[in-house]
């Protein structure tokens, strides 16, 4: 019975910081709706924190990244390699299985926004990439996703203005840790943040919820 409420208790505490988690990507994903894109190369070094979208050109002194599987020419990228726990059959639902991560990482360089007023660079030093993946190759027991970002792709930036070589870019600074580098729009980006929150959300509901039910039914 003590073990009970003990593993009642742990769910409880977890579920709680889970909610916690997930209510910090709400605000998150409110604050960025309710930041207005500045339009490609209107930026100003005094602008602060930002946010803008347009189509990502490649900087000419930047090295032409290689997608980790296919080898396709990319601005950035990321890649998953993941192995089924216990193999079974090919044809099996992958929402029936158990799939670890392997090997996962990203890579990014610097890169131009451009739109109707011009192009803004974007200084990568410091920066996190988000895009979508999608399942390029398949084992028996093993699956390799990968997401790219290229010339001529609409591209989403989030991060702090600040004076360059040669005019305004966008980098990391101020509150901004590192600059957000995602393929979609703004719109599609808050959608995104808002999808996580919920789903992050419902997670930690559940274990509250389950760790609640076993302290009651033992008291019951």
């Amino acid at each position: 019975m003590v073990a009970t409420k003990v593993w009642a208790a742990a769910l409880i505490v977890v579920g709680l910081l889970v909610l916690n988690l997930g209510y910090g990507f709400y605000q998150d994903s409110s604050e960025l709706a309710d930041m207005e894109p500045v339009t490609p190369g209107e930026l100003d070094a005094a602008d602060g924190e930002v946010v803008m979208e347009g189509v990502a050109q490649s900087a000419d002194d930047q090295p032409t990244l290689e997608t980790q599987y296919r080898n396709q020419p990319a601005i950035a990228h990321e890649w998953r390699e993941e192995r089924q726990r216990e193999p079974g059959s090919a044809q099996q639902d992958d929402s029936m299985t158990d799939w670890t991560t392997e090997d996962l990482g990203e890579d990014v360089v610097d890169f131009y926004v451009s739109g109707g007023a011009g192009e803004t660079r974007v200084d990568t030093s410091s920066a996190s990439v988000n895009l979508d993946t999608s399942v390029v190759e398949r084992g028996s027991s093993t699956r390799y996703s990968e997401g790219a970002l290229q010339s001529g792709d609409q591209v989403f930036v989030h991060g702090y203005a600040d004076e360059g070589e040669d005019g305004a870019v966008i980098t990391s600074g101020g509150d901004v840790g590192n600059v957000n580098v995602r393929d979609g729009t703004h719109e599609e980006a808050v959608a995104g943040g808002y999808l996580a929150s919920a789903i992050i959300m419902f997670v930690g509901a559940g274990f509250v919820l389950v760790g609640a039910g076993m302290y009651l039914k033992r008291r019951t």
